[in-house]
């Protein structure tokens, strides 16, 4: 998937975040305990006596949200009844969020503040986006109460930019949630560092460089948006940096919604990427409005969809990668799953989904190094026994029989015999210690082969060749091994036998098509499953993990090999 064309998708769902809200949605006007019944009145000015619980505040302004920035102190006071059958945990917690300085007052007495409260902008400290304090248990008995905000607001630019949240909770829970942020942080940079180390200490091929980064930008999107959700709760981001800090997620979700889908149609080898990303623009456009009657906000409706698309990515995996298309589908349904029944707590199962993500990569490096070990030893065994083969005794024999006639009745074509003869073991033993070699001398060294066996044949061997520039990088001895393969197992009873390789481009890589003869009565069929091979398959998955094909059948009088090459 081409670069721009992530980007161009990054931008349009940077555009749906902001037209709708943005990535952290807006929280309501106010947010109560289940016992309480709610009462909003606010004026400006500043009287300690108004923190009072018997203070008459019927004069007062109705809270609706602020038309215009007060220039001064202001107080907001919550009237609230918490009935009879309200069970009152041990210890409990007012949990606040705002855009200001507050000091809180619960019937009459300080509970704490959050920045400092000023009647100017210098002398306003900014207080925390979201802040707890904890309230004492003889405040919360059944009855009447006032909570009492004493507020300024100086370094907002837009009144519908100021708000105040307040809900009490038992102390457990607030505990829980803040160890829990920290672990889900701890998580979320270990996913990133995990990933780091893997590139760094492995040797990609530019595909799987591309799903590393892939991978990588939904991991780094996930820390960020974890990091912005804990600097939120443990009080570390004051209110003037909400817009910031806003923007500064909507980027990392908007990174996270374009690299996962790409990453898994790159791992899971889906082509056809217009159509997913015509399909990816639709998601965007179906998560902008509201869902009925389903209460998400739009961040949440952005990754149920983008979670449901993965999903549907996954099921139309190759069945070659199905194995690895049930994991993700599993680690994504889970995030979905989660993300349905709480969604609160999303970037806790984006958490999980990042860190499932780098194991599995790690793991499929790992697999891959493993692979290319044991494909290394593999060929070079069957290197040795490629070698082997063409100096085995009888090859030496039959060579040395004909020498020693031509030497006798034609000297010069002996001569020639052995300065072939030792030009293909000169070019045997420098090409197979190497893992690419030029597609040239390959080449050449399969003519020279079939120059020596019509010599000792009396036969015209050629190679004709189609399609090639030459200068192609292949595994060494491929080819050689195949024409050595037919003139093993066949006997030609034509003068002139041509053999033919051409390559052939496609979508998504090459193919290269070897074409032997069949010699009469030479019992061809059993050739698939000699020792060639299983030499060609170990050289191709040593140069080309997991990006290769190979097939080899007769077809008439030919017998046809094919090489596939993905990605190449």
């Amino acid at each position: 998937m081409r670069p721009c064309t992530l980007i161009g998708l990054w931008v349009l769902l940077l555009m749906s975040l902001v037209l709708t809200d943005g990535t952290v949605g807006a929280a309501p006007p106010s947010q109560y305990d289940s016992a309480a019944t709610p009462s909003t009145r606010w004026h400006i000015g500043d009287d300690p006596i108004w923190a009072q619980s018997e203070f008459d505040d019927s004069n007062w302004l109705v809270f609706e949200g602020l038309s215009e920035l007060p220039k001064s102190v202001f107080w907001i006071r919550e009237h609230f009844t918490i009935n009879s059958d309200y069970v009152q945990p041990a210890n409990s917690f007012l949990d606040v969020e705002g855009s200001g300085a507050f000091d809180i007052y619960l019937d009459g007495q300080l509970l704490g503040s959050s920045g400092a409260v000023g009647e100017t902008v210098q002398q306003e400290r900014p207080g925390s986006l979201r802040f707890t304090m904890g309230v004492p248990r003889a405040f919360l008995k059944p009855g009447k109460h006032v909570l009492a905000v004493r507020a300024s607001a100086h370094n907002l630019r837009d009144p519908s930019a100021f708000f105040i949240t307040y809900r009490i909770k038992p102390a457990n829970e607030v505990l829980l949630r803040s160890s829990l942020n920290l672990v889900m942080l701890g998580a979320a940079f270990a996913a990133v560092g995990m990933l780091a180390i893997f590139f760094f200490v492995s040797s990609l091929a530019s595909r799987q460089k591309r799903i590393f980064v892939a991978t990588l930008t939904v991991a780094v999107g996930v820390a960020i948006i974890t990091t912005v959700e804990t600097g939120e709760l443990l009080g570390v981001i004051a209110y003037p940096w909400r817009t910031a800090t806003d923007l500064f997620a909507m980027v990392a979700a908007g990174s996270i919604f374009v690299a996962l889908p790409a990453m898994l149609l790159m791992r899971l080898s889906i082509g056809r990427y217009w159509f997913w990303i015509t399909g990816l623009v639709l998601v965007v456009l179906a998560s902008a409005p509201s869902w009925g009657n389903l209460n998400y906000e739009h961040d949440t409706r952005v990754f149920i969809s983008l979670c449901a698309y993965c999903l549907i990515i996954c099921a139309v995996a190759p069945l070659r990668v199905r194995g690895h298309a049930v994991y993700y589908a599993a680690s994504i349904g889970l995030s979905l799953v989660g993300i349905l029944i709480d969604p609160n707590f999303m970037f806790v199962f984006l958490v999980t989904l990042a860190v499932l993500l780098a194991l599995s990569f790690a793991l499929d490096i790992r697999e891959q190094e493993l692979s290319v070990k044991q494909a290394q030893l593999t060929a070079a065994r069957l290197e040795t026994e490629m070698l082997k083969r063409n100096i085995q005794p009888h090859f030496l024999m039959n060579s040395l029989t004909a020498i020693t006639e031509w030497v006798e009745t034609a000297p010069k074509d002996a001569l020639r015999f052995i300065h072939g003869l030792a030009d293909e073991f000169r070019s045997l033993s420098t090409l197979s210690g190497e893992k690419l070699v030029r597609l040239n001398d390959e080449i050449e060294l399969c003519r020279t082969h079939l120059q020596l066996m019509g010599m000792r044949h009396k036969k015209r061997y050629c190679l004709v060749t189609k399609g090639l520039k030459g200068d192609e990088m292949i595994p060494p001895g491929i080819f050689h091994t195949l024409i050595e393969n037919a003139l093993s197992h066949n006997r030609y009873s034509n003068d002139v036998v041509s053999f033919e390789l051409t390559k052939d481009p496609i979508e998504k890589g090459v193919i290269y098509t070897m074409m032997a003869p069949i010699g009469k009565d030479t019992g061809h069929h059993n050739r698939s499953t000699g020792a060639g091979l299983k030499y060609v398959r170990s050289r191709l998955e040593e140069s080309y993990p997991g990006q290769w094909q190979l097939a080899s059948d007769a077809k008439t009088d030919q017998w046809i090999t094919k090489i596939q090459l993905i990605g190449i």
